[in-house]
């Protein structure tokens, strides 16, 4: 093998050199610094010499690249995880699905649209909304086969308080929900916040259970906080289709309207 020593070498003519013909192997022996500090290199494609290679241009633009993703694709509850497989969030997260702001609306609806056998736990958050009619109350009405029901067919019960008192009330066979049994209010200031869950509104097995925490201001100024719990009764084999929060007179004013759903794992 013939050795050429020299302390540099530049191109014959123009700036371009070239080491090599194509199919040869240029080896860097071990122990040998390269250093490239002040130059620009050009990577090729890919580098070799890993189990399964890198994608130098995906990882320079920061994508992941294909060849490492595996199968699937991200979502708001999917992501990729460091084995490079496709996992669902954390179990037990409640999962963004809709957002709806009342903007002097009659109602605020939730759909089958919304709800699918992804989940069978739903919440909705509802934050400072506000009644266009003084002395109002919050309720909820569900709908089946496409028909909300106006019947006797809603069984409740709610502890309520305010700061000296506290006291009961409920219906064996009311037309709503009510979760504001006190009027609510509407004045500068007077705001009603609530957590609804909503169990298994797709079963065809069991009655449809809601439960529900409010805090709100009344027509007379007084803070009330209500603990509710309801049943549907008719029909318990048949899936909801809709549920919607309405007030007992006139609309809603302002307020948002946050649907999420409990992942099953």
């Amino acid at each position: 093998m013939s050795k050429i020593e020299v302390d540099k070498v530049d191109p014959q003519s123009g700036t371009a050199l070239e080491i090599g013909t194509s199919g040869d192997t240029i080896t860097v022996p071990s122990g040998v610094t390269l250093t490239t500090t002040n130059a620009t290199v050009n990577l090729p494609a890919t580098v070799g010499g890993l189990a399964t290679g890198i994608d130098v241009t995906s990882q320079i633009t920061g994508v992941v690249p294909t060849a490492n993703l595996g199968s699937g694709s991200a979502s708001s509850s999917v992501f990729l995880s460091g084995a490079s497989t496709w996992i669902a969030a954390g179990g037990g997260s409640w999962n963004l699905i809709s957002a709806q702001t009342a903007s002097d609306d009659g109602q605020i609806e939730f759909t089958d649209s919304h709800f699918t056998s992804t989940y069978d736990v739903y919440k909705v958050v509802i934050s400072d909304a506000i009644a266009a009619t003084d002395g109002s109350d919050l309720r909820i009405r569900v709908s089946q086969s496409g028909s909300y029901s106006t019947t006797t067919d809603y069984e409740w019960g709610t502890d309520y308080l305010w700061y000296n008192d506290q006291a009961r009330f409920g219906e064996s066979a009311g037309t709503a929900f009510e979760l504001t049994y006190i009027a609510t209010g509407n004045a500068a200031g007077e705001t009603f916040n609530s957590e609804v869950t909503i169990y298994n509104p797709l079963s065809t097995n069991n009655y449809k259970l809601f439960e529900a925490t409010t805090m709100y201001i009344s027509n007379t100024g007084l803070m009330y906080r209500s603990d509710f719990g309801g049943r549907f009764t008719a029909a318990y084999g048949t899936a909801l289709d809709a549920f919607k929060f309405y007030m007992s007179t006139g609309n809603i004013t302002s307020g948002l309207f946050v649907l999420y759903g409990l992942s099953k794992s």
